[in-house]
């Protein structure tokens, strides 16, 4: 966006919210467990919600203009019942309880 003496320049992804699930405790010390949280969480819409002109569902903690980044790692679409039999498989059929401690930060729209 460009005015009389005012340039706007546009920065996209330039910040990540990361969830981050130990595997050195259970549950999440085994990976069907892992691979089911992250089938049960609907990225898109969360982002949709939260800040669509910001923000898009990314599944990488690294972002595309950083040197390192890749797009060849595994992506977990959105799939409930894959989530539902995944828990299953894992001992966890009827699900479980965790806290989730971490830092809430606000962007604006």
């Amino acid at each position: 966006m460009e005015a009389e003496g005012f340039t706007m320049n546009s920065v996209m992804n330039y910040a990540v919210v990361i969830g981050v699930l130990n595997p050195e405790f259970e549950p999440f010390a085994n990976p069907s467990v892992r691979k089911a949280m992250a089938h049960a969480v609907d990225y898109a819409s969360i982002t949709q919600a939260i800040s669509p002109s910001l923000t898009q569902p990314h599944h990488s903690m690294l972002l595309p203009w950083m040197d390192v980044y890749t797009d060849e790692i595994p992506v977990y679409e959105y799939d409930p019942d894959k989530a539902k039999a995944l828990l299953t498989e894992a001992g966890y059929a009827d699900g479980f309880t965790f806290k989730n401690l971490g830092t809430s930060a606000q962007g604006v729209t």
